[in-house]
């Protein structure tokens, strides 16, 4: 009876494999290939284009599906299968392009869609600020938009008439297998670059090209990595409410982060007195102007925040920190004495590498991690960071206009990325 059991269900999902592959080439047959007639009116002031092949990603999340025989995600899949059914206007097996450009003083953001049902697209979305022909739709993203008229009449004249810019300018940096595609233009030669990403069974391979947003002439200081954590560093180009928000944690405003290079192990949230998050990792913090570990250590102190201060260590939350002044504009904190820390000089704008799993590694009480899970988005990322191997990326400054990008996510033995990364959304949704 189970070996039945187990054959039917086997059978069931080999027939809604095969429903997907009927449905996609329906699609294939009833419309044909899709012209991608989005490509002829991407701006010609464009600054930066991303492209994201929908027919491309159809078949490989197909394909995959078929090796995997993955029965659990296509059930989700299925319950989920009302979100699918309407129909937007918009042609899926297409390409997705965002463009980012200037136009009459304004710095716009917009998604330049090909349509099946011009009515459907109005319908769908007439609550946004759109333009439309017969064959491409174009959304404006704007988050602030305070003048809905004239990003109205911005997006009417994107579609007014169609250029030869991809065609003479990009498509010859765009890769066949390019899952996405990411052009950026320099300022000062008006030349273009490009990056492709592009999944392949396991992999996610990231290779190209792209503009230097923040050329720096100076190498900074970062920890090197090893194999028995979690290494991340980001040089130059830290978000900048992230290191807002850090020099106003640390009360200095009047300087700025330019770095900070981690060996991550893993994360203590203690609830007993007072609410306190603790990692286990090392950290290395770069500034623009000098600053002193010792004083803001001193303040920490007089705030109750740490204890036990001495010349080279500390404690909080019931772990002991070491730190040393590394040079007038950088420190290091950890958990690593610092005699036996390792350092490194770089021009990389990021370094990323090792396994994740050590991201998802929480300690706390049985309560706190509960609560925790609650929330869809800590679900979704435990869950992918479990599913991945490993992780190796970096962005190097190849001259003052460019950087050149090169990675590698690989997921576990047996995992496809395609269907780990579905399988995530749908978590998070």
């Amino acid at each position: 009876m189970q070996k039945i059991k187990k054959s039917l269900k086997l059978l069931a999902v080999l027939f809604v494999l095969a429903v997907f592959w009927l449905f996609y080439f329906v699609l294939q047959f009833t419309y044909g290939t899709p012209e991608n007639n989005n490509l002829n009116y991407i701006p010609k002031n464009s600054t930066a284009v991303i492209a994201f092949d929908g027919n491309l990603a159809l078949k490989s999340v197909l394909s995959d599906f078929l090796s995997a025989q993955d029965e659990s995600l296509l059930k989700k899949m299925n319950e989920s299968r009302s979100d699918l059914k309407k129909n937007s206007g918009i042609e899926i097996l297409s390409d997705f392009l965002v463009v980012y450009f200037n136009k009459d003083g304004l710095d716009v953001k917009g998604l330049l869609v090909n349509l099946n049902s011009e009515k459907d697209f109005k319908a769908n979305f007439k609550d946004q600020i759109i333009a439309s022909n017969s064959s491409v739709g174009l959304l404006i993203l704007n988050e602030i938009q305070d003048n809905k008229i004239k990003l109205r009449h911005i997006a009417n004249s994107v579609l007014k008439n169609s250029n030869t810019l991809y065609k003479n300018k990009l498509s010859s940096k765009r890769k066949n297998e390019s899952l996405i595609s990411f052009w950026t233009k320099t300022e000062s030669s008006n030349k273009w670059s490009c990056s492709n990403l592009m999944i392949k069974g396991s992999k996610i391979i990231i290779d190209g090209t792209m503009v230097n947003i923040k050329p720096r002439n100076t190498s900074l200081s970062q920890l090197k990595e090893n194999n028995t954590c979690f290494h991340a560093s980001i040089n130059g180009i830290i978000p900048g409410a992230i290191g807002d928000s850090i020099v106003k944690f640390l009360q200095i405003e009047d300087n700025n982060l330019l770095g900070v290079s981690a060996n991550y192990r893993s994360l203590k949230i203690e609830q007993e007195k007072s609410f306190e998050i603790v990692p286990d990792g090392d950290f290395v913090f770069n500034f623009s102007k000098p600053i002193e570990i010792n004083k803001l250590l001193k303040s920490a102190i007089e705030n109750e925040i740490i204890v036990d201060l001495t010349s080279k260590q500390y404690n909080y939350g019931g772990k002991l920190f070491y730190y040393c002044q590394l040079t007038d504009k950088s420190f290091y904190i950890g958990r690593t004495p610092t005699s036996e820390i390792q350092l490194e000089n770089t021009s990389a704008f990021l370094s990323i590498h090792g396994t994740p799993n050590y991201l998802s590694k929480i300690e706390g009480s049985s309560l706190m991690l509960r609560l925790m899970n609650i929330f869809p988005a800590y679900r979704m990322g435990k869950g992918l960071t479990k599913s991945i191997q490993s992780i190796d990326i970096d962005v190097l400054g190849t001259s003052t206009e460019t950087v050149k990008i090169k990675g590698e996510i690989q997921f576990q033995k047996g995992k496809y990325a395609s269907i780990e990364l579905i399988r995530n959304l749908i978590e998070l949704r």
